[in-house]
């Protein structure tokens, strides 16, 4: 009897370990999926003890189990010392940890399970994420976790990393759209970080020591900047499991998020026509604004992606249809970008025809005079309730995505919304 009480007050501890180990969280996102495939999908959303966010989706119906995370810090956080490091970092932490020591172990794992490994640093986050066969799932979600919890940064790694990191600065270089970013970037405001180099290469990366990657990691890699997504068709109870085994051992080291309080354009931009020679042969017209920040950081009312619907529509009175009958472009792209929470740009891109070329201060008049009417009138509310029943349709009745692709995109925009009403505001204007 003795035996039998020690154990039952064993697993009774466990049991009370686990559940102070997270919270769950409400779920107030209002929208429920519709589709008959996706009908036994099941999600919950966790808080876990050191602030890390997770969103769970178990659906028995996919074919290969997937995971990403993303920090809250990309190349916006570099140091003024090694310009690139925290694209440097996304190598570095494939390249073992003290759980797994194996240099470079984790990618041919999911590779001969089936998978794929991606990861990728923009200019406030870094993602990363793969995918497996289900029965492999455990074993990589355990070592995908290690690189938040006890990466080595291997000096024996640094010098072939650094090479990888050099050769994606040569591509860049040839990519036009990569080109004309940079020149952005150069022309930009120097006092705001999106003008620090964010690749890095071989110059701004050489002789890096361990103890810097160590301290930007320390200061940057904090569990309560870090949001989990887990794809998998094991039940919730399961996926609660490995996540708070796998993730509550990263280390919560809470610093306040950098403010930044410049705007990301300069003098030498705002009115300026800059012309950028390209790689290929084409002919594109650039316009961008700035959106100012209560508007970047609206994401209820989505102002850009309705100017962008209206503006990019084929109609005959739209902007493109104008265009078209002048013969002076043969399409045209519109387009809201984030590059944080409160930084995006609007920008209309018009591929000119040859009589664009010569006529472009007519193109650009073109441009601005439907702003300006738009201006005039407002966005009209049946345009907005249109956009927003598109979107609401979309969500309801989507069909079942690859799972690598799924937990990318759902990776990538947990950052911008609160985990309570994910992914209501991110997919679907909800304010006219």
């Amino acid at each position: 009897m003795k035996k039998i009480f020690l154990l039952l007050m064993s697993a009774a501890s466990l049991c009370a370990d686990f559940s102070t180990a997270f919270e769950k969280v409400d779920d107030r996102a209002e929208l429920e999926i519709l589709s008959p495939t996706l009908a036994e999908r099941k999600t919950a959303k966790l808080r876990l003890s050191n602030g890390l966010e997770a969103y769970l989706i178990s659906d028995p119906g996919v074919e290969q189990s997937a995971a990403a995370l993303a920090v809250e810090a990309g190349s916006w956080n570099d140091s003024l010392e090694y310009p690139g490091i925290a694209h440097f970092l996304e190598h570095m932490l494939f390249m073992g940890t003290k759980a797994y020591p194996k240099e470079d172990e984790f990618m041919p794992y999911c590779k001969e399970n089936g998978g794929k490994v991606n990861a990728y640093t923009a200019s406030d986050r870094t993602l990363f994420m793969f995918s497996v066969n289900n029965s492999a799932f455990e074993g990589a979600l355990d070592r995908f976790s290690h690189f938040f919890i006890d990466p080595l940064f291997l000096t024996s790694s640094i010098e072939r990393e650094l090479h990888a990191v050099d050769q994606e600065h040569a591509k860049n270089i040839e990519n036009d759209g990569w080109r004309q970013y940079m020149i952005f970037k150069e022309t930009g405001n120097s006092n705001h970080p999106n003008a620090k180099f964010s690749t890095g290469n071989a110059d701004t990366l050489r002789g890096i020591p361990q103890d810097a990657m160590q301290k930007w990691y320390k200061d940057h890699y904090s569990a309560d900047k870090m949001h989990l997504v887990i794809l998998s068709p094991l039940p919730l109870d399961e996926l609660i499991r490995l996540t708070t085994e796998d993730f509550s051992a990263v280390t919560e080291n809470v610093t306040p998020h950098e403010f930044i309080n410049e705007t990301m354009t300069s003098d030498k931009q705002r009115g300026q026509m800059i012309y950028v020679k390209p790689i290929k042969d084409l002919k594109i017209l650039s316009l961008t604004w700035e959106l100012p920040p209560q508007l970047a950081e609206d994401n209820e009312v989505k102002a850009g992606e309705l100017l962008a619907y209206i503006l990019k529509s084929g109609s005959k009175n739209s902007l493109l249809g104008l265009l078209k009958r002048q013969h002076l472009a043969t399409a045209i792209s519109v387009s809201e970008d984030a590059f944080s929470k409160k930084n995006k740009l609007f920008s209309i891109n018009v591929e000119l025809s040859d009589k664009g070329i010569e006529q472009i201060d007519q193109v650009i008049s073109y441009c601005f005079e439907s702003l300006a009417r738009l201006k005039k009138t407002g966005v009209p509310r049946y345009i907005f309730n249109e956009v927003q029943s598109i979107a609401e349709l979309k969500y309801q009745y989507q069909s079942r995505t690859e799972a690598f692709e799924l937990v990318m995109e759902t990776g990538h925009t947990l950052v911008d919304e609160e985990l309570e009403t994910f992914t209501n505001k991110t997919l679907i204007p909800t304010k006219y």
